[in-house]
């Protein structure tokens, strides 16, 4: 297990251009080409998830399910897509993240009928996230910048949704990962701009007025 601080930063498009030229100026580079990240975020009944988000309860956990597209005309590897479960815990030591490649038989089964988590209970699937990520080096320390944010109500396995479904979300993220040790000041001198709790899964829910309903 490997904890790490995570930093995130919240940005207008027009900030998030500044800031990033900023730090291309200070030597950030690019560590591979961007992708789009499909997130699908599971909750209980009671949506404690949401709430000790929301709450900064600690410990508390995230569960997704993840896959990623990339290049030019993503369609074109649909065949090539892989799921994982993510499992993302927050603590009083920092952060750490599990990760389980998943079979297409799993993933549709817990599509179907969500899964058992220790602490939270039966989850199932409630919000779709995607967004483009770009990835960046800076000083020792890893740079992920999420732009294009998307949101829409899972409605369940085997849908395709128009766009008019989706919601966007106009600000941007950065988010610095570091080691667990990394000492604040550093983070702050390495990118000087204010920091602020953000979590895509409690920001979709809450815009699409999600927070009182119960999985399908």
């Amino acid at each position: 297990m490997s904890f790490r601080r995570e930093e995130k930063i919240r940005l207008t498009a027009f900030e998030q251009q500044q800031l990033q030229q900023r730090l291309q100026r200070q030597g950030m580079q690019p560590l591979y080409p961007p992708r789009i990240v499909h997130s699908l975020y599971l909750d209980n009944y009671a949506r404690q998830i949401l709430h000790d988000a929301e709450e900064g309860v600690l410990p508390r956990k995230k569960i997704r399910l993840r896959h990623y597209e990339a290049g030019q005309n993503p369609s074109s590897i649909k065949q090539s897509i892989e799921h994982q479960l993510e499992v993302k815990t927050s603590s009083v030591e920092g952060r750490f993240k599990t990760t389980e490649r998943l079979s297409p038989q799993r993933y549709a089964h817990i599509l179907r009928n969500g899964l058992l988590d220790t602490y939270y209970g039966q989850v199932s699937a409630v919000l779709q996230v995607r967004y483009r990520r770009a990835y960046f080096a800076l000083q020792g320390l890893r740079i992920t910048l999420d732009s294009e944010l998307q949101y829409a109500r899972h409605q369940g396995s085997g849908e395709n949704l128009h766009s008019s479904q989706w919601l966007p979300d106009t600000h941007c993220v950065l988010e610095i990962k570091a080691p667990a040790h990394s000492h604040p000041d550093f983070l702050q001198r390495c990118v000087p701009y204010p920091r602020q709790r953000f979590s895509k899964y409690a920001n979709g829910m809450l815009l699409l007025q999600l927070d009182s309903l119960r999985p399908l």
